[in-house]
């Protein structure tokens, strides 16, 4: 039987109008556990600017200012996969994430 693989979600309880250092820091080390654990992450609520539209895009902006993980490599390399994908917030708003699947 396949089974599929586990997601790590993050959700915005911070701040649901600026993207602010805590956003930065919880996606930023959520990435290495995701790779240790052959996981997906998956954001929810976090406002990334709107010029923001893909995984790659959100990981190269967040890694350009983290020295977390490897300076974001690990993000960058989570993000970095073929099957990366948009899904929707919990509100129902459609975002871009780190996630793969």
């Amino acid at each position: 039987m396949a089974r599929g693989r586990m997601t790590i979600g993050l959700y915005n309880s911070y701040d649901p109008i600026k993207f602010a250092e805590a956003h930065r820091r919880a996606i930023a080390r959520a990435a290495p556990v995701a790779i240790a654990f052959d996981a997906n992450v998956a954001t929810f609520g976090f406002p990334f600017d709107k010029d923001l539209r893909t995984p790659l895009q959100v990981a190269a902006w967040i890694s350009g200012t983290t020295s977390i993980g490897e300076e974001g490599r690990y993000l960058r390399d989570l993000a970095g996969g073929d099957v990366c994908r948009r899904s929707t917030s919990l509100s129902g708003a459609s975002h871009p994430n780190s996630a793969t699947s």
